[in-house]
């Protein structure tokens, strides 16, 4: 979780954009969980800078040292920063997350269905009706314009799935069609995903899970301490020569906004263990 605060992956993000080619006034569709705050608020500056749409959805349920302060969830994150004007996205909605999306989590604690509920109503955004499921979430993401990319964060069943399929995805950028995804049927009641949906129309995947992996496949420090400023990873040379533009310090400055107010929010305390993924 901490390795997810760094930052530059709002830079790599950036970067796997470029790569697939977004332009301007694009829709990015994002399903996050309360898993890793940091990189959903790192999604939304690669977005902000790059002048994509964004349109994201979240879970409100986190495992252990996610956004798991009760009164703070990650949706009521990103609206204080929409609020203070240093995002300029809102959440389209949220769910309560855990097992079947319902807000069931083996977990003892805060993090009940009833007392995730409380949290969701507070956050005055609409819900999601765990029946709906998958199919909500389409909804909202192809209202208009479809999305030219899907960015999965972190380890939700319904961006997953139940197929287990979901066990073998590359975690990265995944490109349509890369690994046969398009012939993997469900069966046996198997829920296919978001990410699995989205590949099967042929629209690119940014799936961010196995963040330790992720970093050092991009060069990025795992659990660096102190956080390190923003531009000095390898992600933004290629040789000796800047790859990627100097306007990307906003974005990465963007990603560690909320860290401040975390502070505020929490008194410095660690968060509570425990709650659902």
């Amino acid at each position: 979780k901490r390795t997810s605060a760094n930052p530059d992956f709002a830079a790599l993000i950036v970067l796997w954009f470029g790569d697939l080619g977004l332009k301007r006034g694009d829709k990015v569709a994002i399903a996050a969980s309360g898993s890793f705050p940091a990189l959903a608020v790192a999604v939304l500056a690669a977005c902000q800078v790059m002048g994509l749409e964004p349109v994201m959805t979240l879970s409100l349920g986190a495992s252990e040292f996610g956004a798991t302060i009760p009164g703070f969830n990650v949706a009521q994150m990103i609206l204080e920063l929409n609020r203070r004007g240093m995002v300029d996205a809102s959440p389209a909605a949220v769910s309560l997350g855990g097992e079947k999306d319902a807000g069931v989590s083996e977990f003892p604690g805060h993090e009940t269905k009833e007392a995730l509920n409380r949290e969701a109503v507070a956050t005055g955004l609409p819900i999601l009706d765990p029946e709906a499921g998958e199919e909500g979430r389409m909804a909202i993401f192809f209202a208009g314009a479809a999305p030219k990319v899907f960015v999965n964060i972190g380890g939700g069943e319904v961006a997953l799935g139940s197929t287990s399929a979901s066990l073998r995805l590359p975690k990265g950028m995944i490109l349509p069609g890369a690994l046969g995804y398009a012939s993997l049927g469900e069966g046996r009641g198997e829920r296919r995903g978001l990410v699995l949906r989205f590949l099967d129309r042929g629209i690119p995947v940014v799936h961010l899970l196995d963040i330790k992996g992720l970093a050092l496949k991009a060069g990025l420090p795992v659990d660096p301490v102190p956080l390190p400023e923003p531009g000095g990873s390898a992600i933004y040379m290629e040789g000796s020569k800047p790859k990627l533009p100097a306007f990307l310090g906003l974005a990465s400055a963007l990603a560690v906004l909320g860290a401040p107010i975390w502070k505020r929010k929490s008194g410095g305390r660690r968060p509570k263990a425990g709650g659902v993924s």
